[in-house]
């Protein structure tokens, strides 16, 4: 299985993928590669690829945080087609939130077996490939794989990221669930030159507090904003890797 890897270190990036995917089609027609699928793409380049060959495989960024192919997913799962999120704990730094440390509490488990866990349970098309560089990360991911989540603890995880998506709101005067104006921590990127950290615009944690409640500047590694005052709370300061 060979995917087509779009876009760059910062994420997808809109344009035609015919001409190199067009190439792989060629290939499968010869008998040198058995399935397609694509890496990195937005949905309408998905859209696209399947208009010139058929795809197993759909590989992007995506973990309880990172949501933006929320829509995308549940449609390749009606089509049968494989989704892979790589980063799916975070990438670079373990994912943090309170609400997941409170539910792996609560199960007696670890957070990165939860976040593996609700990946599994968000929906059937899910692959897993979790990074895996020691035992005790080979102990937390097939945990993961075995854990199973009530009904209330998926609510509270899907709380994390959904209002995480920032784009749902550009263009409306208040916003968020409690009628105040979402407001956007960004990860801290521009601090490291040439980092492959996810897109801020697509991973951006909303908290329900006003500008003036936040305090200190953007540190080095942080999401950009200082630590809010209400970090503890389910729709807190969120690090991603």
């Amino acid at each position: 299985m060979v995917n087509l890897r779009l876009g760059d270190a910062q994420g997808p990036r809109p344009g035609s993928l015919a001409e190199p995917f067009e190439a792989l089609a060629e290939l499968q027609e010869m008998g040198l590669i058995r399935r397609l699928g694509v890496s990195n793409a937005t949905a309408e380049q998905v859209a696209e690829a399947k208009t010139i060959a058929p795809i197993v495989c759909v590989q992007s960024l995506y973990n309880l945080t990172c949501r933006q192919d929320d829509e995308l997913i549940d449609d390749l799962a009606a089509e049968n087609i494989a989704y892979v999120p790589f980063f799916p704990l975070g990438g670079f730094t373990p994912l943090q939130s309170a609400a997941l440390s409170a539910v792996a509490t609560r199960l007696e488990s670890t957070p990165m077996s939860v976040a593996l866990a609700w990946l599994l349970h968000r929906s059937p098309n899910i692959l897993l490939i979790p990074g895996t560089s020691s035992g005790a990360h080979l102990r937390e991911n097939v945990a993961g794989a075995g854990l199973s989540l009530p009904e209330e603890d998926i609510a509270e995880l899907d709380k994390i990221g959904r209002w995480g998506l920032m784009r749902k709101w550009r263009g409306r005067p208040k916003g968020g669930p409690h009628g105040q104006a979402p407001l956007r921590i960004r990860l801290w990127r521009a601090a490291v030159p040439g980092s492959r950290r996810p897109r801020a615009e697509d991973c951006a944690a909303t908290v329900r507090l006003a500008p003036a409640a936040l305090r200190g500047p953007p540190r080095r590694g942080t999401t950009g904003a200082g630590t809010p005052p209400g970090a503890g709370t389910p729709h807190g300061h969120l690090a991603v890797r």
